[in-house]
């Protein structure tokens, strides 16, 4: 590589009503945010191919019907020493995998439906991971705003309030749609989480997975320690 360039580790992708955030890195880092859901870990699949590198996860499932995944490429980008970022183009492709009550076997026609996302173009930048080497504890307020919002994916995105300003929570792997029952329970009140902050996204958003939650008594987000 020449000298001064810079590898590009975060995606800003836009493209046919949708927004994509991609994070490069090792395995716990790795994550794909698709309309505010996020998708990490198991419920991540990547693949490093000729186009780049090619990541996958499953946005959508009904039972005997089909199963919907959400495929992206992501270019290999350098940027140069002048600037804070650079300018990529890619696609994605939604793969509709068709099936019924007695699975494919009984389904007519064509199974694997796909459809083409392009251009989706945006800006890339290099930054530095903040995944804490051990659970660390953040407080304030836990509350809910629907993400992804009139497409299939529609569900719901649990924040954490803090003096500093907010966190998505990540607490168990779930459909985009479907509600955490867990941190259903704490929303609306005063709690302490302890889990990683996994990374940070120009607005200021971060995301933490969440390894404990409690209440506590505070009434006000400002009587908590901030970030």
């Amino acid at each position: 590589m020449m000298a001064g360039l810079r590898e590009v580790t975060e995606y800003h992708l836009q493209g046919d009503g949708m927004t994509l955030v991609f994070h490069r890195g090792d395995d716990e880092e790795m994550r794909l945010e698709y309309n505010d859901k996020v998708f990490s870990g198991r419920a991540l699949y990547r693949e490093t191919t000729v186009l780049g590198l090619v990541v996958s996860a499953i946005v959508e499932t009904i039972p005997d019907l089909h199963t919907v995944f959400l495929t992206v490429i992501i270019p290999e980008a350098h940027c140069p020493p002048d600037a804070r970022s650079v300018p990529v183009s890619t696609f994605a492709v939604f793969t509709t995998k068709r099936t019924s009550i007695a699975g494919p076997d009984l389904v007519s026609g064509q199974i694997d439906v796909y459809k083409l996302v392009s251009p989706l173009t945006g800006n890339a930048w290099q930054r530095k991971s903040v995944m804490s080497a051990r659970n660390s504890k953040y407080s304030g307020l836990i509350y809910v705003k629907h993400g992804g919002v009139g497409s299939k994916s529609e569900g719901p995105v649990y924040y954490l309030q803090t003096g500093k300003g907010d966190l998505i929570l990540r607490y168990q792997d779930r459909h985009p749609w479907e509600p955490d029952y867990k941190l259903e329970f704490f929303v609306r009140r005063m709690v302490e989480i302890e889990g990683k902050l996994a990374h940070e996204v120009p607005e200021g958003t971060a995301v933490l997975n969440v390894e404990h939650v409690r209440p506590t008594l505070a009434t006000s987000v400002a009587d908590h320690p901030v970030l």
